[in-house]
């Protein structure tokens, strides 16, 4: 959250999965927003973390699952962004505006640390500015798909960084065997932050010292109910419409395919906007359907906690060497 554009307001910037887009919820006073809207680069193409597409069905991976954050990268007064993505790089997107008109460069710059493109364990980069180390220079720290959070010290200036190889503030989730630990049984609770993690670095206990707060993903078998017949025959019913549901949507989006290629747009990705009339009464029967569902067959849930790491140095210590990161409890 940040005021993107100077007007006094902060605004919301968002990523996405697919296509990757990076949207805006500008600010309108009173802690309200408009309707995101797709930022677009300096060739007024949508802006996500990677290179234009070769056709819908050929994807950039570079793109995909979009993390962005703005902070002045360069030090010129106006904000840039920095985004992670599904391949679990860290890619830079300068503004080449100003701060109250920015406007984004259509290159995209990966940022590298001890002397190599920056990437992280098992993808899904998620990365945050901050000086860590309290030398006066901004750092990056990463999440990632593996569950670990990386530190990057910043052995450059402040308007030129120059990254290390990155240290682990928190280690990945360890996999067992053919990674079945990932999964929580029926009931089970976490013990540690997940996978997929994204990070804010705040002082959250106002003793001077900057702690994690840690997001993340985690999935939990759902297992197979015992069912009337009853309740069958309802299951059988509403699975039966949630595929008439997306067969649906899928034609919708065949048709907006052909279009787009026939108006020679063959590089565009496709997107439906959840509110159009077309698929919002879809989409809301859809979402009432899947909650009915559920309960009525065997799955798998998806949760995500918030952890807090409180910063713990060695008698007063904040160096890198000497700070632990003490896990908190998860919310």
């Amino acid at each position: 959250m940040v005021d993107l554009n100077g007007d006094g307001h902060d605004d919301i910037i968002s990523g996405s999965y697919w296509p990757g887009t990076i949207y805006v919820f500008d600010g309108t006073g009173k802690g309200e927003y408009a309707k995101g809207r797709a930022l677009t680069d300096a060739s007024g193409r949508e802006l996500n973390p990677g290179p234009e597409w070769e056709s819908e069905d050929e994807p950039q991976m570079q793109s995909l699952a979009s993390v962005p954050f703005a902070y002045d990268y360069d030090a010129d007064g106006d904000f840039d962004l920095i985004s992670g993505n599904i391949e679990g790089g860290v890619i830079l997107i300068e503004n080449v505006g100003t701060a109250h008109a920015p406007k984004f460069s259509a290159d995209r710059v990966r940022i590298q640390a001890n002397g190599a493109d920056l990437m992280v364990n098992m993808g899904d980069s998620g990365p945050v500015v901050a000086d860590w180390d309290t030398d006066g220079k901004p750092d990056l720290i990463v999440g990632a798909g593996d569950g670990s959070v990386t530190w990057f010290r910043n052995t450059g200036s402040r308007t030129v960084p120059v990254y290390a190889e990155g240290v682990e503030l928190i280690d990945a989730m360890p996999m067992e065997g053919d990674g079945s630990n990932y999964m929580l049984e029926p009931g089970q609770q976490p013990d540690r932050a997940g996978t997929r993690t994204k990070v804010c670095v705040t002082d959250y206990n106002r003793d001077g010292l900057i702690d994690l707060l840690v997001g993340d993903v985690r999935y939990q078998s759902r297992p197979e109910p015992d069912l009337t017949d009853e309740q069958i025959e309802l299951r059988d019913r509403l699975q039966a419409r949630l595929d008439e549901l997306n067969a649906a949507i899928g034609a919708l989006y065949e048709a907006e395919a052909a279009k787009a290629n026939a108006e020679g747009n063959v590089n565009a990705p496709i997107r439906i906007e959840p509110d159009d009339e077309r698929v919002a009464d879809l989409y809301g029967e859809m979402g009432e359907l899947s909650d009915q569902l559920a309960p009525l067959q065997a799955g798998m849930d998806i949760h995500g906690w918030v952890w807090y790491y409180q910063r713990k140095p060695a008698d007063n210590d904040v160096s890198p060497k000497t700070a632990q990161v003490g896990m908190g409890a998860g919310g």
